[in-house]
């Protein structure tokens, strides 16, 4: 119940914040994207898909959302009863994103 709770929280921020995504926010060009690609042959499928649709996905890792929109202007670390996770907060303009980084992705 946990488990499916904590996940549902989490779905439920990314698909709020999704909502709001526009290009702006990318700061990689094609060029920079496949020279990334080619050089982290490690990556996974989830990864990789949304480093080349410029797209964000609960489970991607942190080193992708920081390639894609670089250092967050704050991070906050929280504790929540299952875990400690940290909120990354990127701006442009007026536009906000937020992300939860636990456990690595």
């Amino acid at each position: 119940m946990v488990r499916f709770l904590k996940s549902a929280v989490l779905l439920g921020v990314l698909l709020a914040f999704t909502g709001c995504y526009n290009k702006e926010f990318i700061k990689p060009n094609q060029t920079q994207i496949e020279t990334y690609l080619s050089q982290h042959n490690d990556l996974s499928k989830l990864d990789k898909s949304c480093i080349e649709d410029g797209r964000f996905e609960v489970g991607m890792g942190p080193e992708v959302v920081k390639f894609l929109l670089g250092e967050p202007k704050s991070i906050e670390t929280i504790q929540q009863p299952w875990a400690k996770q940290e909120k990354w907060t990127y701006t442009r303009g007026r536009v906000k994103k937020e992300f939860y980084i636990e456990d690595k992705g």
